[in-house]
């Protein structure tokens, strides 16, 4: 027994049993009330739910007959409406009994072939086995397959028409797979010749089984290694971040607060500020011209006190050197900055740190004079500060 409103209970033997639920309500008119329901607890689950299917007829009728091999508990049989087939070719389903049965497909083409066990007697009721079916004039074996990387998991696809068997030789020396679609991991770079056999005895050809073979190149996979400054952080610090890699050609870096950036030199300066305090894991991915990928991560311990401020002069005249002024500061987590002429016009916003203003309004180029700003600031710790000030654009 049990006084909650929700209630489990694991049968250990097999019957009928009547369960007894009483509802109190002091408030109600009846106060309680009784209600029974029964429950019957079997342990007949159809084994080996399975069926199979040939071409029946003429070939290119696309006619197949299916057969279940299905296998029903001791002492169980099989009803009219058992099961219900879906043979994923637009047609209405059929709800049908244990005995062999056709259905024509409308054309040549991969169908996905489910059958559902739909009886109640049985413990495993709506259970299903899918299985598919490439119906084909001809057998046209082909394949396609993922970059190929040393160490790393390579995915063999079946494209071609018809097949119902499947061996495939990854040139490796490793053990044949029968899979439609296997997955293959290489232990050694370099090329190997892969080879598929495809059987399918219900192709019209006289031809029931091909061969094909594909070159697969694997790659070995690159070094990601990094280092970084400094390790004893301080307050606010500035992360310097170094590429260790070898063996790659691009690298991405995820710096674990939502930031990243790619990069196609090793040496190129790197170089990070973190928005709150906090244990954050960088990442670096080194990718070779294959695709092969290798990853790295350190983790860094942040420590940021929040402040910001706003140069008071800038001097935008293309030579590189202070052409954008910025709103510069650590753990501002969200900004709105707006800057004015002095007529009161709007000549630049932006919600964003990294966004400078280029003295430009317009596509324009703004006179030399005193522009007037309002920044608006809510840091990582919730806290908001507001600031107003002058800004002198020097040309």
């Amino acid at each position: 027994t049990t006084t909650t409103p929700y209630a489990s209970f694991l049968y250990n033997t097999v019957g009928n049993f009547r369960v007894r639920l009483i509802s109190e309500d002091l408030n109600s008119c009846n106060l309680r009330d009784t209600s029974y329901k029964f429950i019957s607890v079997r342990n007949n689950a159809v084994t080996n739910l399975d069926f199979n299917f040939a071409a029946v007829g003429n070939c290119a009728d696309r006619i197949f007959q299916f057969t279940n091999l299905s296998v029903p508990p001791p002492g169980g049989s099989f009803g009219p409406a058992s099961f219900i087939w879906d043979f994923g070719d637009g047609s209405k389903p059929d709800t049908v009994g244990f005995a062999p049965f056709n259905h024509t497909f409308p054309a040549e083409g991969t169908y996905r072939v489910r059958m559902t066990l739909v009886d109640p007697q049985f413990c495993n009721e709506n259970d299903f086995v899918e299985k598919n079916i490439r119906i084909a004039l001809a057998l046209q074996p082909a394949f396609l397959s993922d970059t190929a990387c040393l160490g790393s998991p390579t995915q063999f696809t079946y494209t071609g028409k018809g097949g119902a068997t499947y061996s495939w030789d990854f040139g490796d020396g490793s053990p044949l797979s029968t899979a439609e679609n296997p997955e293959h991991t290489y232990t050694t770079a370099g090329n190997f010749t892969v080879t598929l056999t495809v059987t399918d005895p219900n192709v019209c050809d006289p031809i029931k089984t091909r061969t094909i073979a594909g070159l697969v190149l694997v790659s070995p996979i690159p070094i990601s290694a990094l280092d970084y400054t400094p390790k004893n952080s301080a307050p606010n610090s500035l992360y310097t971040f170094t590429n260790l890699s070898t063996g790659a050609t691009n690298y991405q870096w995820d710096f674990g607060d939502g930031s990243r950036l790619n990069t196609l030199r090793r040496d190129t300066l790197v170089q990070h500020t973190y928005p709150a305090t906090g244990t954050y894991e960088a990442c670096l991915f080194a990718i070779n011209g294959a695709g092969c990928i290798a990853k790295t991560c350190v983790n860094i311990d942040a420590v940021v006190n929040p402040l910001f401020d706003v140069p008071n002069a800038f001097t935008p005249n293309g030579d590189g050197v202070n052409d954008k002024i910025f709103v510069r500061g650590f753990g501002i987590a969200k900004m709105s900055w707006k800057i004015y002429n002095r007529w009161g016009q709007l000549v630049f916003f932006s919600t964003d740190p990294a966004q400078g203003w280029d003295g430009r309004f317009q596509g324009k180029i703004q006179p030399q004079e005193v522009y007037h700003y309002t920044v608006e600031i809510e840091f990582s710790d919730k806290v908001k500060q507001v600031r107003k000030g002058d800004i002198t654009l020097l040309r």
